[in-house]
Parts: C-alpha cells; sequence; structure tokens
C-alpha cells in the first residue's frame, strides 16, 4: 500500500526485520502498527534494538508506537466495531478488519483480514 502513495519513488523499500538488514546507515527507522508488541521475548527485543542500533547514523532516530494495555483496546477489537472499506488505487475496493483470537494473560492474539474485491481473494494476518 505504501509503494502506491505519492512520493513513494524517493523511499528505499526493505522488506524484512531488523536482522535482514543489508549494510547501510540511516537517519531514522519507524516500526508501524505497533510492531513493537511482536516481540514476546526480553531476547527477541534486544537482538532488534541492536540491528536497529547498528544502522543508525550517530544522532539516528527509532520512532515506534504501542499501545497502553490499561486501555484494553482489544475488547473492541472484532468485525462490527474496526470493519473499513476503502479503494485503492490500481487495485479497487479491499474490505478489512480485525478479531482477537485468543487471551492468555498479558498476551493477546488477533487476525486482521483482507478480502479484494477485484477477485475474491482473501489474505490474513495473525
Amino acid at each position: 500500500m505504501a509503494k502506491t502513495k505519492h512520493g513513494s519513488d524517493r523511499v528505499r523499500w526493505i522488506h524484512g526485520t531488523a536482522l535482514d538488514l543489508p549494510p547501510l546507515k540511516v537517519d531514522l527507522v519507524t516500526m508501524t502498527a505497533n510492531v513493537a508488541q511482536v516481540f514476546l521475548t526480553e531476547e527477541e527485543w534486544e537482538e532488534t534494538l541492536l540491528a536497529i542500533r547498528s544502522v543508525l547514523h550517530p544522532g539516528g532516530r527509532l520512532v515506534f508506537e504501542t499501545r497502553i494495555p490499561e486501555a484494553r483496546a482489544w475488547l473492541k477489537w472484532n468485525k462490527e466495531n474496526t470493519y473499513k472499506q476503502i479503494n485503492v488505487p490500481n487495485t479497487g475496493i479491499v474490505k478489512g478488519w480485525v478479531d482477537v483470537t485468543d487471551v492468555q494473560g498479558s498476551l493477546v492474539s488477533f487476525r486482521w483480514t483482507y478480502i479484494f474485491e477485484s477477485d475474491g481473494a482473501v489474505i490474513t494476518s495473525d
């Protein structure tokens, strides 16, 4: 989706994790969509932060977002509350929503579902 945005041709896109980064130096690393919550162990988080640090210029920044657990936002993660339909340029209508699939203590698992109207393709992300 991001590659379809105006100005995206000025961005060097690298798909993978921080551990997959090639040798490079950057001023900014971003973690979007609460990706910081993906790391379930201290070791995973530390490996990722060290990999990010190795590519940042001195004074570079890591910018990320995370949820406030006390807000218990997952209580509203269901199709009724999260359903969206957007018209994506060169793709057509895409419908999407999120559902909680499990809650175990402080860990919440969820699934995003996307349906592409043009061909009926369904993509899920757990």
